[in-house]
């Protein structure tokens, strides 16, 4: 059996009264808004916005066709550096990035890249134990 508390919450099977863990609203952060710049079809991407869906929060997404960054001369003419350019955001043609406040960023960079730092970062500024 699992049980699942109401709100944002996660199951875990219950074998015992004290194995019930709930998470509500209040322990999210309301005030603060991500951009949370992605691929459609990434599954690393997909890790982070499953993150964020599942513990509520907020945030705008923005989402990049795969060749979007890839530059032509690159890629022997097939790619292409249009306006939706994930380059702009860390140098490189690289996603998921999430930009915000307190989001930590390389040196020239507008936001963190890397699902995996992303999801940490998350779990770290909101609790998410």
């Amino acid at each position: 059996h699992t049980r699942c508390t109401k709100g944002i919450s996660f199951c875990l099977p219950v074998q015992s009264p004290l194995l019930s863990v709930s998470l509500t609203l209040a322990m999210i952060d309301a005030d603060v808004e991500y951009t949370f710049h992605c691929y459609d079809h990434c599954p690393f991407g997909n890790r982070v916005a499953f993150l964020m869906d599942h513990f509520g929060i907020k945030y705008k997404k923005v989402v990049y066709g795969y060749g979007s960054g890839a530059l032509p001369k690159d890629c022997e003419g097939e790619g292409y550096d249009g306006e939706l350019n994930p380059r702009k955001l860390t140098g490189k043609k690289q996603l998921p990035v999430l930009e915000g406040p307190e989001v930590p960023t390389a040196p020239g960079a507008v936001g963190m890249p890397e699902s995996l730092e992303i999801c940490s970062f998350l779990i770290a500024r909101h609790g998410l134990v």
